[in-house]
């Protein structure tokens, strides 16, 4: 069988390094990571030379340098040890003199050098001012050095030069070769250099080494090993040794043997690489490439786990101390790095990088921002980490640890925290972990760079419990499909307690972070009703943490703005205005800026005030799409959108155009529905709709939202109101003064007012103190001025005139128009009647005005049929009915049958227009107070 680059002479798979050899300078230095077949090349290169010396083999023509390769060749193959000085020489003496042989080299006019070498008495200075002398008689000497970078020294260094300036070609191998090149650089001696670039096997070499093995190198198999490995060698010949069924590696002293169904080979004899002829290739075994992978390649990393034991040797030698060997032991710490972070924590290392990328085991990619982000090819990473992993350890850390905390110190002090973190996952130091992730979660929750954290999820509950912080951001991260998947949001509320206990009891720093924590967990996992006090509490720490100088006034503003942001989707309107205020008076820049503007645009057209300038107020919406439409600097806002159409509506209800601005929320939720369970969203689109006139399109959105959030999510007072204003309104009067009974018993506002609406819908007696109850300094002119209308109307049903006439005088007083006209299509249109008929020409000018204008526009509350006409006997029946009693119980106390108080459930049911006994308990209830 015939595969590119296969010739029928038996050709070395490097043979194209080993025709660049043939042209190279008399010094000749193969550089390469460990593990390249720096060694194997020069026994080869040996070998062919002596094949040359010896015979003109019509298949090997001898070169250009033909003449000189008859000259003495000797080869030394050092110990994968460091020697010292004096014993290596006195190896390299040894392995001379046996290779020319002592008595042969009589003629050699200085041969009692070599005897005192050989007996440790010439040191290497001596040596150097002899060498011309001795190698006067062996001129073209080849001297093939394998190993040498674990005796590598400057002493030795100087020899080489001062043998190339004699007149011998000198061979090594050395992982760096800065030291050498600069000794060869001052006494001008010529050299050439092979890269790690050369050395690295081109898939066709890999096919030839595949055959080798005894494998069928089909392009699939090829281009499989070559992806995982780089085409680094002996990556790829473990590879393919493990794919064959290696069963074990032998090693005996400095003999290895490779164990291959059932028969031991020389180690020596697999990693020369030769090719064999096309004759047997029938008999080559053919591997399917889809079951060459990654965890094939880490089984035979471990099987051949004695090349671990020279590579840890050789770090103790001067070459694994030098600066190549000492950035690659700390690259290999992390599985990407950023070239500004590494040119700043580990000066120099970006030729280390470039030799790396040369070689193919690492690549760089280009992103905006950076100078370029180092990576690791996945398959050598894992090599090289898993021999570094068995390295002696210097007070149990990991190799490159230290170097690995610079970079994450680096990253934080650069505002990049989402790159330490993600590098302190994948170091594992959950402890570290937690602390940097808290001292930097207002930059990652600001940027929304919290790419990587998903992991954290699918640990055990008790790991999970250790990482609150970095829980939250891989909810944060994943929150599309965690509110999808129960199990994932079980994961994230896990944690939640013990953030609920650091807020309340823990440091300044700590309960912003826990509460800030919570606020974004709980909107991660679309559950804005929740955790509500987490937002105050993280206000008032980002405040206290401020003036402690805990905190300073960039972080502050960032995280004022998150929480501002979050407590306006949380329809926490009067929180929000004052968060989003506070973070411009901070001075949050950019994008910030203009969010918060528009945020607060939204507002002023809620509560009918100026927040902003006139000129910074009227450009908000614009500037704010300008602004975040192009180039983000760090921040993300994925609810643009969301606060442009908000703005756009509550502008518009402010201009008295309400159609207009329910189009623009009506677009944004025909675009993305899940919006609907963001409560303000929900609310806004409810009161919109409600002032177009559009009551059951406006229940219909509470039944969605009921739906979606399901019966046992949280009932807050804005939500409850909205459903019963939508319920009135429409006409399902009985279910909202069900709802208000069930959970109206609250002292918020909203709660107020959704028992305010009973009150009128129902005839039930109204407590005017019970409406003030939270109209205190932080309520809002809006809501105050909608109190008072509302009061006013219901002096006049009472027959108070001159109180209902001081209320609105009042009101015209002290309130916008926008305010004035807000309340008044809030208000029932029986409500405007009774104003404009008991009260005629005394009411003031701009109510009167506005009275009329709005009589016959659609308004927001509406006023139920009249009080049902029941008889003495349904109303016994009915008072016992809001008592709880049964019908059996009903009838023994009445002294009636079980059938007649049947009868009289069945009247009640029809003239209270109810379906159920709860139903018809609740109206029960406010008919007969």
């Amino acid at each position: 069988m015939d595969y590119p680059g296969s010739r029928p002479e038996g050709r070395a798979v490097r043979q194209r390094v080993l025709e660049q050899l043939d042209a190279s300078a008399p010094l000749t230095i193969i550089e390469g990571v460990p593990g390249s077949g720096k060694q194997a090349l020069i026994r080869q290169r040996c070998e062919q030379l002596r094949q040359i010396s010896t015979c003109a083999a019509a298949d090997s023509p001898a070169g250009p340098h033909a003449a000189r390769r008859k000259a003495p060749i000797v080869l030394i193959e050092f110990p994968q040890r460091a020697l010292g000085d004096a014993h290596a020489l006195g190896f390299a003496a040894a392995a001379f003199a046996e290779q020319l042989g002592v008595p042969a080299s009589s003629a050699m006019r200085h041969h009692a050098t070599l005897d005192a070498l050989l007996r440790g008495q010439v040191d290497a200075s001596q040596l150097e001012r002899a060498l011309p002398s001795f190698l006067r008689d062996l001129q073209g000497l080849q001297l093939c050095l394998v190993n040498y970078e674990w005796q590598a020294s400057s002493a030795i260094d100087r020899l080489i030069v001062a043998s190339v300036a004699a007149g011998a070609d000198v061979l090594c191998s050395l992982v760096d070769a800065s030291d050498l090149r600069a000794a060869a650089s001052v006494s001008s001696v010529a050299t050439t250099v092979i890269t790690d670039d050369q050395l690295v096997f081109t898939p066709q070499e890999i096919g030839l080494l595949a055959a080798s093995f005894g494998l069928d190198p089909t392009p699939e198999l090829t281009a499989r090993v070559h992806e995982l490995t780089a085409g680094h060698p002996l990556a790829s010949s473990m590879l393919m040794l493990r794919a064959l069924g290696i069963e074990r590696m032998v090693l005996d002293g400095s003999q290895v043997r490779a164990v291959i169904g059932g028969v031991e080979r020389e180690w020596r004899q697999v990693i020369d690489l030769r090719t064999p002829t096309s004759e047997g290739a029938s008999a080559r075994r053919h591997i399917d490439a889809d079951t060459v992978n990654l965890a094939l390649l880490r089984s035979a990393g471990g099987m051949l786990s004695y090349a671990v034991i020279p590579f840890m040797e050789l770090l103790a030698t001067r070459q694994g101390r030098s600066q190549f060997m000492s950035m690659l032991r700390d690259l290999v710490a992390v599985p990407a790095v950023d070239l500004d972070a590494l040119a700043s924590v580990l000066p120099g290392a970006l030729r280390a990088v470039e030799r790396l990328r040369l070689a193919g085991y690492a690549r760089i990619e280009y992103v905006a921002g950076t100078a370029g982000i180092v990576h690791w090819h996945e398959g050598m990473h894992m090599v090289l980490r898993d021999w570094l992993h068995n390295l002696p350890r210097a007070e149990h850390q990991q190799p490159g640890s230290g170097f690995a905390m610079r970079l994450v110190s680096w990253y934080g002090e650069h505002g990049r925290p989402q790159d330490g973190a993600q590098l302190l996952q994948d170091l594992g130091d959950v402890d570290v972990l937690e602390s940097f992730v808290g001292a930097h979660l207002i930059d990652m929750v600001w940027t929304r760079r919290v790419q990587g954290f998903t992991p954290v999820l699918a640990l055990p509950d008790a790991q999970r419990a250790q990482l609150p912080t970095a829980t939250v951001l891989a909810a944060l991260e994943s929150y599309r499909s965690i509110r999808q998947d129960r199990e994932l949001a079980r994961r994230t509320l896990s944690i939640f307690p013990l953030l609920e206990q650091r807020m309340r009891t823990g440091s300044v720093l700590q309960r912003l972070n826990s509460a800030l924590a919570l606020s974004v967990g709980a909107a991660a996992l679309d559950r804005w009703e929740s955790y509500g006090s987490a937002l105050r509490c993280c206000a008032d720490a980002v405040a206290e943490a401020g003036l402690a100088g805990q905190l300073d006034s960039h972080s502050a503003a960032r995280a004022d703005l998150i929480l501002g942001v979050l407590a306006l989707i949380r329809a926490d309107v009067s929180l929000a205005r004052t968060l989003l205020l506070r973070a411009l008076a901070e001075g949050v820049q950019h994008q910030g800026r203009a969010v918060a503007v528009l945020c607060l645009r939204v507002l002023e057209g809620y509560f009918g005030q100026r927040l902003l300038g006139g000129s910074e107020s009227a450009q908000a919406v614009q500037r704010a799409e300008d602004l975040t439409g192009g180039p983000r600097d760090g921040a993300s806002w994925g609810a643009i959108d969301e606060f442009v159409a908000l703005a756009q509506a509550w502008q518009a209800v402010w201009n008295g155009e309400p159609g207009s601005g329910l189009e623009a929320l009506r677009q944004l939720i025909e675009r993305n529905g899940r919006l609907l369970t963001q409560p303000f969203i929900a609310w806004s689109y409810t009161l919109l709709l409600l002032l177009d006139g559009q009551a059951q399109a406006a229940y219909g959105v509470w039944e969605e939202v009921e739906r979606r959030l399901g019966a046992d999510a949280p009932m807050s007072g804005r939500r409850l109101l909205g459903m019963a204003l939508a319920g009135f309104a429409s006409g399902h009067a009985a279910e909202a003064v069900a709802l208000v009974e069930r959970h109206g018993d609250g002292t918020g506002l909203h709660a107020v007012l959704a028992r305010g609406l009973v009150a009128f819908s129902t005839g039930r007696p109204l407590d005017e103190s019970e409406l003030s109850v939270d109209a205190g300094p932080a309520m809002v002119s809006r809501a105050e001025t909608l109190l008072q209308v509302l009061l006013a109307g219901r002096s006049i049903q009472d027959g108070d005139t001159s109180g209902a006439l001081a209320r609105l005088r009042s009101v015209e007083a002290s309130s916008s128009e926008a305010d004035m006209a807000f309340a008044l299509r809030f208000a029932p249109r029986e409500c405007l009647a009774a104003m404009r008929q008991h009260l005629g020409d005394q009411l003031p000018g701009d109510l009167l005005r506005l009275t009329d204008e709005l009589m016959d526009a659609p308004h927001v509350l509406v006023v139920s049929a009249p009080r049902p006409q029941l008889t003495p006997a349904e109303q016994q029946v009915l008072a016992l009915v809001t008592e709880g009693l049964t019908n059996k119980a009903i009838a023994e106390r009445l002294f009636l049958s079980v059938n007649t108080v049947k009868s009289h459930m069945r009247s009640l049911f029809r003239k209270l227009g109810v379906s159920s006994r709860a139903e018809a308990r609740a109206i029960g209830r406010s008919l007969l107070q």
